[in-house]
């Protein structure tokens, strides 16, 4: 199955780390959509989460930068249970493409819930950051997620364990 992530997902080590050795396809886009981090995350911060893009409301980005992958049944199942409907996110099917034109039909998740006043934890938009990189996008698109507004976790331990992923060789 093929997996569209653009958040924390894009990292292939934080991906892997939830489900396995994964198969990286390439950087993609998605049209029509631009990203926030407006979903609510059960440790009260916000994570990230694709709107279609309203033509009329001069939204910065008509398209949403991610990462494809192969995932097998039983890593989308584990996925499931990591971002699936029992966590605010429901799965749905987007057509992605590539830089080199190629069209894909890819799951990936969108929040069933959002509120626009949350921010993210550092160790999340690190993350999403690394991931950004990871995938090879334009340094714009990495400055502009770095510029957001994110917030300390006040729980040390669980930013220490986010970003332990980064630390192994």
């Amino acid at each position: 199955m093929l997996y569209f992530a653009y958040g924390s997902n894009m990292s292939a080590r934080r991906l892997s780390h939830r489900v396995g050795v994964v198969e990286t396809l390439g950087a993609c886009h998605l049209p029509n959509y631009h990203l926030q981090f407006h979903k609510p995350g059960a440790d009260g911060s916000g994570k990230c989460n694709i709107l279609r893009t309203d033509p009329s409301s001069g939204c910065r980005s008509p398209y949403v930068l991610g990462m494809l992958y192969s995932l097998s049944r039983s890593q989308m199942g584990q996925l499931d249970i990591c971002e699936g409907e029992g966590t605010g996110y429901q799965r749905v099917t987007v057509q992605v493409t590539n830089k080199h034109y190629i069209s894909y039909t890819a799951q990936t998740y969108v929040a069933l819930v959002t509120q626009s006043e949350l921010k993210p934890f550092h160790w999340y938009k690190r993350h999403v950051i690394v991931g950004a990189e990871e995938a090879g996008l334009p340094k714009d698109y990495i400055n502009c997620i770095e510029r957001l507004e994110e917030i300390a976790d006040p729980d040390e331990l669980r930013t220490q364990t986010e970003l332990k992923i980064y630390q192994q060789s």
